[in-house]
C-alpha cells in the first residue's frame, strides 16, 4: 500500500502545480487588463518614461522591506546569474513597459490588445527555433482560435474593421513590445533555483531603477503638480497590481506550466476587460463578444492540452 500511495503523489503534486500556475497566469492577465485601461487614461497627464519609472519605484518601496534580507542571502546565486537577470530587467521591466505606454499614447486600447494577441505565436515560434523543432498542428490551431477570438470580441463580430485598419507608429511600438515580452517569458525558463520569486523580481527591478530615473529626468515631460487625485490613484494601481502582483504571478505561472503554454493567457486580457466593463461600468455584452470570448477560452484550453 505504501508503494502504491507514493507512486500517485508525484502526479497529484504535478497536477496541483499546473493548476496553481494557470490560476496565477490568469490573475496576471486580469491585473494587466486594468493596466492597459489605466495607461490609456493617463496618456495626457504623464509621459510613458516617467510612468514606467514611477510604477517600479512604487513596487520597490512595497517589496524591498520584505525581501532585502533574502536578496542579500542569495547574492552568490544572483551574481552567478547576473547576465540572465540583466536580460530579464531589460526586456520585462524596462523595454516592454516603455514601449506599451508609448504605443498607448498613440493608439486605442483595442489596437494594442489586438497586437498583443500575436504573442502566443511569437513565443511558440521563438521556442521552436531555439529548440530546433516544429510547432504541433494543434498548437497552431490553438493560436488561430485565440487570435480569432480576440478579433471577434474586440470588433463585436465586425471583422471588416480589421480590413480597414492601417498600421501606424503606435502599432509598430506595440509589436516591438510583444517581441520583448516573448523574449522575457522564454528567458524565465532559465531561471535558477535557490531563491523565491520575490527575490527574483526585486533583483530585476533594482538594476533598472537608475536607468528609469535617468530616462525620466532626461526625456520626461510631466507636471506632477497638475496630476489629479484620480490620476495618482491610477498610478498607484499600476505600481501595485500590474507591476508587483502581476509580475510575481506571471513568473510563478511560467515556472509551473512553461513559456509556450503561458503565452496564451495573455489573450484573456480582452475577456477580463469586457467583463469588468460590464460589472463596473454597466456596459452591455453582445452575442459576438460572447462568441469571441468562447473562442479565446477554447483556444486556451486546447493550448494547455497540447503543452500538457
Amino acid at each position: 500500500m505504501a508503494d502504491a500511495s507514493s507512486s500517485v503523489r508525484p502526479d497529484a503534486s504535478s497536477a496541483r502545480a499546473q493548476l496553481t500556475g494557470r490560476l496565477a497566469l490568469a490573475a496576471a492577465a486580469l491585473f494587466w487588463s486594468g493596466n492597459f485601461v489605466a495607461g490609456r487614461a493617463l496618456r495626457d497627464g504623464i509621459d510613458p518614461v516617467t510612468l514606467n519609472a514611477l510604477r517600479w519605484t512604487i513596487a520597490t518601496v512595497i517589496l524591498a522591506p520584505f525581501v532585502l534580507r533574502a536578496l542579500w542571502t542569495s547574492r552568490a546565486v544572483l551574481r552567478a546569474n547576473a547576465g540572465l537577470i540583466l536580460g530579464l530587467s531589460l526586456t520585462g521591466v524596462i523595454g516592454f513597459q516603455v514601449l506599451v505606454y508609448e504605443a498607448l499614447s498613440q493608439i486605442p486600447v483595442v489596437n494594442a490588445v489586438l497586437m498583443l494577441a500575436t504573442m502566443p505565436v511569437v513565443i511558440l515560434a521563438m521556442a521552436a527555433a531555439g529548440q530546433r523543432k516544429g510547432i504541433p498542428v494543434m498548437g497552431w490551431l490553438a493560436v488561430l482560435l485565440s487570435i480569432l477570438g480576440v478579433a471577434v470580441l474586440l470588433t463585436e463580430g465586425d471583422l471588416s474593421q480589421l480590413l480597414a485598419a492601417r498600421l501606424g507608429t503606435g502599432d509598430l511600438w506595440m509589436l516591438a513590445a510583444v517581441v520583448l515580452w516573448s523574449i522575457y517569458t522564454l528567458l524565465l525558463r532559465r531561471r535558477p533555483g535557490g531563491f523565491s520569486g520575490n527575490v527574483l523580481l526585486l533583483a530585476m527591478i533594482l538594476p533598472a531603477l537608475p536607468f528609469l530615473a535617468a530616462a525620466a529626468a532626461r526625456w520626461g515631460a510631466t507636471d506632477f503638480a497638475a496630476l489629479s487625485g484620480l490620476q495618482w490613484s491610477l498610478i498607484l494601481y499600476i505600481g501595485v497590481f500590474p507591476s508587483l502582483l502581476a509580475f510575481l504571478a506571471w513568473n510563478y505561472g511560467v515556472a509551473k506550466v512553461g513559456p509556450e503554454a503561458a503565452g496564451f493567457f495573455i489573450n484573456l486580457m480582452p475577456v477580463f476587460a469586457t467583463v469588468l466593463a460590464w460589472l463596473l461600468l454597466g456596459e452591455t455584452i453582445s452575442i459576438p463578444q460572447l462568441g469571441g470570448g468562447a473562442l479565446i477560452v477554447f483556444g486556451l484550453v486546447l493550448s494547455q492540452r497540447v503543452s500538457g
